[in-house]
Order: C-alpha cells, then structure tokens, then sequence
C-alpha cells in the first residue's frame, strides 16, 4: 500500500524490483490521490535472496509505503 500523507496533492509512485542490479519495472507513475491510500500491487510478489523491492516517489516525504512480507523455508 502507498498512503499520500499530503492532504492537497496529488504524487505518483513507480515501483521496480531489483534483481541482480537489474531493474525490473512493475508499476510507472501510478497517482496516488491527495489524502488517500491506494493498493499499487494488489496480488503477491515473490522475492529471491538478493531481491529487493524499491519504491520511488515524485516528491520527499509526500508519500508513505507499507509492505509485508513473509518468510518462507
């Protein structure tokens, strides 16, 4: 989930997991509304040891991420 803290703008979010030093994009200017929260990646993602999932924001500390994740052996 990406949460807008800002209660007049609107900013958009990408979203790209890194594999390898590769970028792979998933999501590309998604606009999240002012004072709402939106569920950019509704199914689950799986990651690999390594793996990490960034999250890049149009303006600082205009919107806030929320993940879970869940270890599996």
């Amino acid at each position: 989930y990406v949460a807008n803290v800002d209660g007049t703008s609107n900013y958009t979010v990408n979203v790209d997991v890194y594999r390898s030093s590769t970028a792979y994009r998933i999501a590309y200017q998604i606009v999240v509304p002012a004072a709402a929260t939106l569920d950019v990646i509704s199914k689950a993602i799986y990651l690999n040891e390594g793996d990490a999932l960034r999250l890049t924001a149009s303006s600082a500390s205009k919107l806030e991420a929320i993940c879970s994740y869940e270890i599996i052996s």
